[in-house]
């Protein structure tokens, strides 16, 4: 079969009249072939509604796929694009690529179960697991490494380095303890290093029942190696060690100099505190006082150490569990710069380099004049590049042998100074990861925030910090000459310490209470927290920020909740006697306000004051006890029952009027009389006229020149009166 080149992929967006993928033209020869689609050839249709596939088959048709069509394929095909199962057996007769293969049913260890084919992704080692394995013809090892499982009644180390001793010979500043490294088919290596630390102790033996046999101790430097022996100081060793002999199992537990080789695990099922599991870290030295980092036992348990996250992220965790107390504490420092405090505009990279100038230069292979696609992509050779891409769990940015540059204009801040005044002080930092060594050059050329250094290879992201004077001109470069991996990059007035989020939380658990709380600490702190108490029966859950704070308690007979704004969404009832609408409407069985009550508009049935003072009906029939004064401009009405009144003033204050009525009896006879007054009042409050009229008479006064004149109008007739003397009588009759 003759291999054939093509585009291979192209897309359009193109529908036909029922708005339906149209299919795209055939070329009409390889000569034309950019004119249309070619053998081997897949055109996508990536308009939104009608996505589809054509190919052109040997017989010049076109074939069209349809995207929801795909489930329906993945009956008949293996997926590429997620995860996916085949109920049937499937020969690969042209091989299989794979980093790792396993069983359904894989479990590592010696107590394990399945299968495993690996490779490891940090060291490149490949790695198998098996049960049993056959070899037909020969089997080679460059190393072979034989381990038992078994049980032992006194203690199991694991450490780098075990043996079991065969033969000592004593010289006159150490002990040669021997061990058996081949048994003529197979040949095990020396484990110990000089300036390890070797340890043997029994714990079974019973003293006095077999003659030169008891309970043996000893923890010695190792001075020398060999294939076949370790040498043991006789002077540097612990306190009560006795001489090595044959038959001790000896195993190493720590090293003088060798960090690597200064841990170890302890089970242990003889002591008081057993059986027990211990994880020693840093032992150096004949004791174990303060190395215990891990420890798994009847009296209590502990652990304590940095945990790393499946997403590579360092939590520094302490968590104890004591008697009748569990108690956690765990802490993260972000380090994101916050975009409000970064004077560089988009430097997170968090998913492209818009705002930045990028260096790239990609060479593609091509055959015969067409790019060359392997593995579904153009092959291609990366010569320089600074772009965004994925390095575990988040972007980043990747520079080989090339750079990046923001232009003053667009940095997202700029420093203003007045005239004479000195530059001020910035820091740039941001957190790398070397692949290939070589030169960093970052900053403002010209300036003195601007740095060079040689930056060496390593595993993880490490912190680099710069601070210098910059005036607010030039533009920022990065530029690096090998390979390097940049987030977090922050030009900012303060240091990094200054500028991250700090985050804690912690969770304390009796039986009778439970706590979690966590704070973050920025500007300023904020607290959240979730308080069960069981035996107040109360629990409380409250965030605290800056003086400000909400917090919820609930207790068996009441629920308080304090906030300075407290929202809810939905129709709220209180044991069906009152609700609150979602559109704001309440409905209540009665209510008991206190203060005052504003509303647009309403509908009272009944509305009556709590002493029946003022009581309104649904009628409208309005019932008042007590005074009544409306007022307008500075005018009053006044209707008062007490003087059985009602009564008129003006702006000043000054009674100008009024109706009234006087009740008089005696001898069991009831009179009432009643009157209408009304009065003139100058503004300096002088009457200058009044009219007074009762039931049967009429009186008017009016002061003029300095006199006063009256006219009296009765049953008994008309009379004239000035300054209170008759001067005129008209009788009735």
């Amino acid at each position: 079969m003759k291999k054939r080149l093509s585009k291979i992929l192209w897309f359009g967006d193109a529908l036909n009249e029922n708005n339906q993928a149209a299919p795209p033209a055939l070329s009409p020869s390889d000569e034309e072939h950019l004119q249309g689609l070619n053998l081997g050839e897949i055109y996508i249709c990536v308009a939104d509604a009608d996505p589809a596939l054509f190919i052109r088959t040997s017989a010049d048709r076109i074939v069209y796929f349809k995207a929801l069509d795909i489930e329906a394929l993945s009956k008949f095909f293996i997926r590429k694009d997620r995860p996916d199962e085949a109920g049937f057996l499937i020969k690969f007769l042209g091989g299989l690529f794979s980093d790792y293969i396993q069983s359904m049913n894989f479990s590592s260890g010696a107590l394990g179960e399945g299968f495993v084919i690996k490779v490891d992704s940090k060291t490149g080692d490949s790695y198998l697991e098996v049960d049993h394995m056959l070899a037909r013809k020969s089997a080679t090892f460059i190393e072979l490494l034989i381990q038992r499982l078994r049980q032992v009644g006194g203690q199991i180390i694991l450490s780098p380095a075990s043996m079991s001793c065969s033969k000592v010979e004593e010289y006159d500043t150490f002990y040669r303890c021997y061990f058996e490294n081949t048994d003529g088919e197979k040949t095990i290596v020396q484990e110990f290093v000089i300036g390890d630390q070797a340890r043997s102790q029994t714990f079974n033996i019973k003293p006095g029942v077999h003659e030169n046999v008891s309970n043996t101790y000893y923890w010695r430097l190792v001075t020398s190696v060999g294939d076949n022996y370790i040498d043991l100081s006789k002077s540097d060793c612990d306190t009560g060690s006795a001489a090595p002999q044959a038959g001790d199992d000896i195993v190493q537990l720590g090293n003088r100099t060798d960090k690597t080789r200064q841990n170890a695990i302890v089970l242990a099922a003889y002591g008081n505190d057993t059986p027990s599991f211990r994880q020693y870290a840093g032992i150096d030295s004949y004791s174990l006082t303060g190395k215990e980092v891990t420890a798994f036992s009847p009296n209590g348990n502990k652990v304590t150490g940095d945990f790393i996250l499946k997403t590579g992220v360092n939590i520094l965790t302490q968590f104890k569990i004591l008697e009748d107390l569990i108690y956690s504490e765990i802490s993260k420092v972000l380090d994101e710069v916050q975009a409000k405090d970064n004077y560089l505009y988009n430097a997170s990279f968090a998913s492209n380099t818009n705002g930045w100038e990028t260096k790239n230069d990609v060479r593609f292979f091509t055959v015969n004049g067409k790019f060359l696609l392997v593995n579904g992509e153009f092959y291609s050779r990366k010569d320089a590049m600074a772009a965004v891409i994925r390095d575990g769990d988040r972007n980043v940015l990747r520079i080989l042998s090339s750079g990046i540059k923001q232009s003053n204009a667009d940095l997202a801040n700029k420093p203003t100074y007045e005239e004479g005044e000195e530059p001020g002080k910035f820091f740039i930092s941001f957190r790398y990861k070397v692949a290939t060594a070589g030169t960093l050059t970052i900053g403002f050329p010209g300036q003195n925030l601007h740095f060079t250094e040689h930056l060496e290879p390593g595993e993880e992201y490490a912190m680099k910090e710069y601070s210098g004077a910059w005036d607010g001109t030039g533009d920022f470069e990065l530029k690096f000459t090998g390979d390097i991996y940049i987030h977090s990059l922050a030009l900012t007035e303060n240091a990094f310490e200054d500028l991250y989020t700090k985050l804690s939380s912690e969770i304390k658990q009796t039986a009778e209470n439970l706590k979690l709380s966590v704070t973050k600490i920025e500007e300023d702190v904020t607290q959240l927290g979730l308080d069960i108490n069981g035996v107040t029966d109360e629990l409380k859950l409250y965030v605290k920020k800056d003086g400000l704070g909400s917090e919820i308690n609930v207790a068996l007979d009441n629920i308080s909740v304090v906030s300075k704004n407290i929202y809810f969404t939905g129709d709220i009832s209180a044991n069906g006697n009152v609700s609150i609408q979602a559109d704001g409407t309440i409905k209540a069985i009665g209510g008991y306000f206190e203060g005052e009550i504003n509303a647009n508009s309403g509908v009272f049935k009944n509305v009556r004051t709590p002493n029946n003072s003022l009581v309104i009906d649904e009628n409208g029939n309005v019932s008042i006890v007590g005074k009544i004064s409306t007022a307008s401009s500075g005018t009053k009405i006044e209707i008062n029952p007490n003087s059985n009144s009602l009564k008129f003033y003006n702006s000043k204050g000054y009674d100008v009027g009024g109706i009234s009525f006087l009740d008089s009896g005696g001898g069991g006879t009831s009179v009432t009389y009643p009157r209408l007054k009304l009065d003139n009042i100058a503004s300096d409050g002088n009457l200058t006229a009044s009219t007074t009229l009762f039931a049967g008479s009429l009186s008017m006064i009016s002061n003029l020149s300095g006199s006063r004149y009256q006219v009296s109008l009765g049953i008994d007739g008309l009379s004239f009166y000035k300054d209170g003397r008759l001067t005129k009588s008209y009788p009735s009759s």
